[in-house]
Order: C-alpha cells, then structure tokens, then sequence
C-alpha cells in the first residue's frame, strides 16, 4: 500500500505544481517514515487528524524527529487537524489551548483545521465546545501559527 501512496504523491505534485498537496499520516505504521520523506522529497506536506499533546501519534513522532530520522518541522508544510476524540473523547481530554500550543510550537504546523463541533451538549464540559472553548481561545491567539515558508518549497511561498 505504501507503494501506492507514493505513486499517489508523485502524481498530485505533477498535476499541481502550485498548490499545497498534503498527505496525512495516521496510519501505515511500518511504513510511515517512508511516506512522510518521500512526501519531503516532492514537496508536499504531511500531518494528520487527532492532534495529542500528552500522546502524540507516530506520525507526529516521525515529524518532528523523535522516531528515527531528522526533524521535518520547517522543511516540509504541516498541516493537522483537531477532530472530537482528541478534545474529550476517546483520545482523553485535551483542552484547546493544549492542542493548539502544541501544534504550533512542537509541530510547527502551518495550516489547523478545527472541526466545528461540540456544544454543551455533546462534550464534557463548555471549555471543550466550540463556542466556550475552542472560539475564545483562537480569538486570543490570533492567528499565532508558523508562517514560515519550509525549506522543501525553495521560497515558493506567497507569504505577503
């Protein structure tokens, strides 16, 4: 399969050469390094769902260099997303702002996608909502993400 994930990388990449081509990784663990760098290699991004400050999936562990090779924090665009499990879910409860400092300052992510989902209802308390905690604690960050355009794009960003 990893294989053909790669055929797939190469493919995106020739077919859009000016967009950001992304390919999560949270899964494949036998192969996973091997797909993040070759994702290095043609100049697209990787990330993934459930990001998880106290666990950090193997993915995350490969992205910022704690299994095996080199880190690709700054080298490569990365991209994550915050899906309900990792607020309270089956994933534990992580708050917002965890998630977020987190992602930004030990993955160095350029893009977080936060799902909008949660209510009172369906989480465990409001500070895990979308209302009451994820929307008040992106308004007081502001915008506070890696900007940076990675060494892998050889400044090909649109920064401005």
């Amino acid at each position: 399969m990893a294989t053909q994930i790669k055929r797939q990388i190469t493919a995106a990449r020739l077919a859009w050469k000016h967009t950001n081509v992304f390919v999560f990784t949270n899964w494949l663990s036998g192969e996973l390094d091997g797909i993040i760098a070759h994702a290095y290699e043609n100049r697209c991004g990787v990330g993934g769902p459930d990001i998880l400050p106290r666990a950090p999936t193997l993915g995350d562990r490969i992205i910022q260099g704690i299994e095996g090779g080199s880190s690709y924090v700054g080298r490569t665009p990365i991209a994550s997303a915050v899906q309900s499990p990792a607020l309270c879910g089956k994933e534990g409860c992580n708050l917002p702002l965890d998630i977020y400092n987190f992602a930004v300052d030990s993955l160095g992510v350029n893009y977080i996608f936060w799902l909008h989902f949660g209510t009172e209802k369906d989480t465990a308390t409001a500070k895990y909502s979308w209302r009451d905690g994820m929307l008040p604690m992106l308004r007081a960050n502001n915008g506070r993400i890696n900007l940076s355009c990675p060494s892998n794009l050889a400044g090909q960003c649109n920064t401005g």
